[in-house]
């Protein structure tokens, strides 16, 4: 992920009140750790420097949540906008850049 969109992922879990614990010990990496309303730990980093760096080609992530009806509408606030898609019933997948894809189970 860009490095500005971890900035704007965690002022969206701030003001939605979770917590928002920011770690330093990876060098080069800027990340954080927060939690869903369900108590699944959630890992959010990026490159410091993407551009000397490098950047991946393709990323996905994957959250398994225990109630996938109460968890929709959360995941739905943190990214912005609802799912780009739903490949069945108890999943949605939002694309965040070409090539990437971020899942709920």
């Amino acid at each position: 992920m860009a490095e500005g969109q971890l900035d704007v992922l965690a002022a969206r879990l701030a003001e939605a009140g979770a917590p928002v614990r920011w770690d330093d010990e990876l060098p080069g990496i800027r990340r954080f750790y927060s939690e869903d309303p369900w108590g699944n730990r959630l890992e959010l980093l990026t490159p410091i420097r993407a551009s000397e760096l490098g950047s991946p080609e393709h990323v996905f992530a994957g959250v398994a949540v225990r109630d996938f009806g109460a968890a929709l509408p959360f995941y739905e606030r943190l990214l912005g906008r609802a799912a780009d898609f739903h490949p069945h019933d108890t999943e949605a997948m939002w694309q965040l850049r070409e090539g990437d894809r971020k899942s709920v189970v």
